[in-house]
């Protein structure tokens, strides 16, 4: 009986072993904190298509939650609002953010939505920008600054 319970026990000893090898591969390891920017590029068209633009993201991550700022250059001036929810997981990427920016006199309500994949070097996906209930559709793709 006793031979039998020790086969039993290594066996599990074993078991267990590869179940924390197996988990440790499971978690990422990815960072994506710190500033990101690339070209961001209006759909075919939308009224602001041909215009060149940089998307620049200021991430700080904290498990698999996303927080910082968003936003990108206009011409004249850049805009940069709050992060409001942003996440990532199993190589999706998920970000929203909104605020409010003043020209002049003038105040507009900003809205940006970012969906699309990350890498350790790389982010990139389609989004929308929204400036007082009008909203723009858009591709990006961002590298570290």
């Amino acid at each position: 009986m006793k031979r039998r319970c020790s086969v039993n026990a290594s066996i599990l000893a074993a078991l267990g072993i590869m179940v924390l090898f197996v988990c440790t591969g499971c978690v990422e390891r990815v960072d994506l904190s710190g500033l990101w920017s690339g070209p961001l590029s209006f759909d075919q068209g939308d009224d602001m298509a041909g215009t060149a633009r940089t998307l620049n993201l200021v991430l700080t991550q904290e498990g698999p939650v996303l927080s910082g700022k968003v936003g990108m250059e206009l011409w004249i001036f850049s805009i940069l609002i709050p992060i409001t929810r942003g996440s990532f997981a199993s190589g999706v990427i998920s970000i929203e953010a909104a605020g409010e920016i003043t020209m002049y006199t003038d105040t507009s309500s900003i809205a940006m939505v970012l969906t699309g994949s990350y890498s350790a070097t790389e982010l990139s996906g389609a989004g929308t920008y929204t400036v007082d209930g009008v909203v723009h559709h858009f591709t990006w793709d961002a590298h570290r600054s």
